[in-house]
């Protein structure tokens, strides 16, 4: 009984441990990068279900539109694999590349949440969307 739990741990950490590895590693980029999917995932869920969500016609929870957002979010992590490669091809030992297409989606997924969150009525500070949009802009200009 116990081992199918053990090999399942084994693959659990090997899986882990390669898709950490095509992603450059697990650092503060991108933890930062999964947690603000997930909460972005969150944030969504959330206005769906008390349909203020803009995403769907009628602003309510649709598993289309969900299986969409989460295709969107594999393919994130599929441009930071990509900024991965270029950094090692273009700039050996260094993680320039990846740690700015992170920032960039970290602050698009930031926004998202505050939209969210703004749909659901939620009043939002103003320094934290400034802080934002121009987080977004450096790293829309680099």
């Amino acid at each position: 009984m116990e081992n199918w739990i053990l090999e399942l741990k084994l693959f659990s950490g090997i899986l882990a441990g390669g898709i950490s590895y095509f992603l450059g590693g697990w650092d503060g980029w991108l933890a930062a990068l999964c947690t603000f999917m997930a909460l972005d995932f969150v944030s969504g869920v959330i206005a769906a279900l008390l349909n203020k969500s803009k995403k769907t016609a009628g602003g309510g929870l649709e598993s289309r539109q969900m299986f969409h957002g989460g295709l969107r979010k594999i393919l994130i992590l599929v441009i930071v694999a990509v900024a991965v490669v270029l950094d090692h091809t273009l700039l050996p030992g260094q993680s320039t590349i990846r740690d700015v297409v992170c920032g960039y989606y970290i602050a698009e997924e930031a926004l998202s949440i505050l939209e969210n969150a703004g749909a659901c009525g939620v009043k939002l500070p103003g320094i934290l969307l400034k802080t934002l949009e121009q987080l977004k802009e450096k790293h829309n200009g680099e």
